[in-house]
């Protein structure tokens, strides 16, 4: 009968023993001690890693549940939304529509309907008709009008139409730059873009642009934008903001294109979109609604506008925390709707998510070491579960008031205690 082989002591299994038994002789409350000082390390590291939040396991999961859960129903009264709808392709044409209609519409918005600004989620890279696009630019030159052009952040070097708008950075290089401090603002990180899609030359007299380029996060769902790109020298900003800047509120122009967008940014200089409003709560209209003035005024009347499409036929869906099919301008509608509450004091206060958590980490860890020698592990279990369910009830409240802290966090340290 053969005997089968000692496997062979490696440096590893050595140190393995040789921790086993160092934490043999120690004193049994020290061993507690230093599990509860590992737990809260735990929720240090993942609180302030420097790997995204978003790719730890499911902590992008609870945010998502909380943000449907705050998101509020009542109706967003200081925008509209103009959809170019199936129904709008059938009546008007299918897309592209001549530049003549796309200016009726943005006429009508302006002269007929008296909105306070008017900003494209659509981008014109090649000349079409001649006149269309003569009041194309006029408009975009004098009127509360914001075109728009889309930055990628791959690794392939698009240039298609001409690019306009922005201004310089300095510090400017590879990888994530900051905005130097100028005019009183902050430093902040800002992506770099490898190309863009942008207007023809026709359009470059325009006096507002904005970028509508995003990256979705690891799992496909759009939770960010960045608030500033940058390309080749330049600093350009997000459409929300230009369209907010431009007819939303009196700022000088060098804060218009460099003011960072929202209160936080993460260290990808990414923003989270402040999903605060439920998709429902939207105001809505057809573009053949607007072309034929349809629409009644005060549907529309002293409101920002955003136009964009719902249609398949221009494949502008994405995933968000509210739906796994948002039409792509709802999510700028989303964002400008978050600097209104912020403009007008209603935004939700800030509050230090992340030292919450670490603070709540902490007690669960003093509680262990107290109270877990004490009783069956059946019952240290169950204080377990409990803390757990207070913390995801306090998560719960800070979501709205902290865009940085993961709610995973103090989860994960209490699977290590157990």
């Amino acid at each position: 009968m053969s005997t089968l082989p000692t496997p062979p002591i490696t440096q590893g299994s050595k140190q393995i023993s040789w921790l086993r038994a160092a934490l043999r002789r120690l004193p049994a409350v020290a061993v507690w001690w230093l599990i509860a000082v590992c737990a809260v390390v735990i929720t240090v590291a993942i609180e302030w890693s420097a790997v995204p939040a978003d790719t730890t396991p499911g902590n992008e999961w609870l945010r998502d549940h909380f943000v449907r859960l705050h998101a509020s129903s009542a109706d967003e009264t200081r925008i509209a939304l103009v959809d170019i709808d199936e129904e709008s392709i059938v009546a008007l044409g299918r897309w592209p529509w001549s530049r003549e209609r796309v200016a009726s519409i943005i006429e009508h918005l302006v002269a007929n309907y008296g909105v306070r600004g008017v900003a494209l989620d659509l981008y014109f890279s090649e000349p079409a008709d001649a006149e269309g696009d003569l009041r194309l630019a006029v408009l975009a030159e004098h009127g509360p009008v914001v075109m728009a052009q889309v930055f990628d952040y791959g690794n392939t070097p698009i240039r298609i139409g001409q690019l306009f708008g922005g201004v310089p950075i300095n510090n400017a290089g590879a990888g994530t730059s900051s905005l130097t401090a100028t005019n009183n603002l902050p430093k902040l990180p800002i992506p770099l873009a490898s190309g863009y899609i942008a207007n023809h030359a026709g359009l470059a007299r325009a006096a507002h642009v904005g970028n509508i380029g995003f990256i979705p996060d690891a799992d496909g769902v759009l939770r960010h934008l960045p608030p500033l790109t940058q390309f080749e020298g330049r600093v350009y900003p997000t459409l929300s903001r230009v369209l907010f800047d431009c007819c939303g509120r009196p700022v000088n122009a060098v804060q218009r294109s460099a003011l960072p967008v929202q209160s936080v940014v993460n260290a990808n200089g990414f923003m989270r979109v402040p999903y605060r409003h439920q998709l429902s709560a939207f105001n809505v209209s057809k573009a053949t609604d607007i072309f034929n003035l349809r629409t009644p005024k005060e549907y529309l009347e002293g409101k920002l506008v955003i136009v964009g499409s719902s249609s398949l036929n221009l494949s502008d869906r994405v995933a968000t925390p509210l739906s796994p099919s948002t039409n792509g301008f709802l999510v700028h509608a989303s964002a400008l709707s978050g600097l209104l509450d912020e403009q007008e004091g209603i935004a939700p206060r800030p509050l230090p998510g992340r030292w919450i958590a670490v603070l709540f980490s902490i007690g669960v860890a003093v509680l262990s070491v107290l109270a877990f020698p004490r009783l069956s592990a059946l019952s240290n279990i169950g204080i377990l579960l409990g803390a757990s369910a207070v913390w995801l009830g306090l998560a719960f409240y800070l979501q709205p008031h902290d865009d940085l802290f993961a709610p995973a966090g103090p989860l994960y340290a209490h699977l290590f205690l157990l």
